[in-house]
């Protein structure tokens, strides 16, 4: 048995869970029933609301000379990818003068190999493009960007998904055994590297890729 399934609820009063799927698998690895208590996400409803307020996606482009451009949100987990797999990619936007791209690395990326990874993409290459790893909260980018992009499997789609952005799953990220497949549930589009860039190119209406039924059930 995991330790990370037994002993987050064997050593604690309670475990507040997203949901009925996340007790179960608990509950699974013989941790107490009892002490698991699904509330749902206990955060997203009060930062929707706080964008809102506070105009954070108009203030926010103006400030990052954004205002104007279409602006995908590319999120990587803390393995960064082979450049070439992502390279058509940063062609594309350091030639655009109508796009911008922000990656965001993941907080466990060690800042070493961000900077080596950001130094091996060619100075042509590497144009129109933030690369951030911790100034900016991902919900402030979500905010920014008119798409979100995984490169990884991550829950931070469901966070996209609830903040109103179209969702697009890189395929060498995409894995049909995943156990909260975006694409499976037709919330996510799965893309390759070459598709998404003529997507952008067409100017493709994102928001219309994904079936707006599955999205509210979601």
């Amino acid at each position: 048995l995991d330790f990370g399934y037994t002993g987050q609820v064997q050593y604690s009063t309670l475990n507040l869970v997203w949901g009925e799927r996340v007790k179960k698998k608990l509950a699974g690895y013989e941790a107490p029933a009892d002490r698991i208590i699904p509330v749902g996400n206990t955060h997203l409803a009060q930062e929707i609301r706080d964008q809102k307020q506070n105009h954070t996606r108009k203030k926010k482009r103006k400030e990052l000379g954004m205002a104007k451009s279409v602006v995908p949100l590319l999120i990587f987990s803390a393995l960064l990818p082979a450049l070439d797999l992502v390279m058509p990619l940063f062609k594309f936007v350091s030639r655009s003068k109508d796009h911008k791209l922000i990656i965001k690395f993941h907080p466990a990326a060690k800042r070493q190999e961000t900077e080596a990874w950001i130094k091996a993409i060619p100075e042509e290459f590497n144009q129109n493009i933030m690369f951030i790893h911790s100034r900016e909260t991902i919900y402030t980018l979500m905010s920014v960007s008119d798409l979100c992009v995984l490169a990884k499997q991550s829950t931070t789609g469901l966070e996209a998904l609830a903040l109103d952005k179209p969702l697009v799953k890189l395929d060498f990220a995409y894995s049909p055994q995943s156990a909260y497949s975006f694409v499976d549930q037709g919330v996510a589009t799965k893309m390759s590297v070459q598709q998404l860039v003529r997507a952008l190119e067409d100017r493709v209406d994102f928001s219309t890729l994904a079936d707006r039924t599955k999205l509210a059930e979601y």
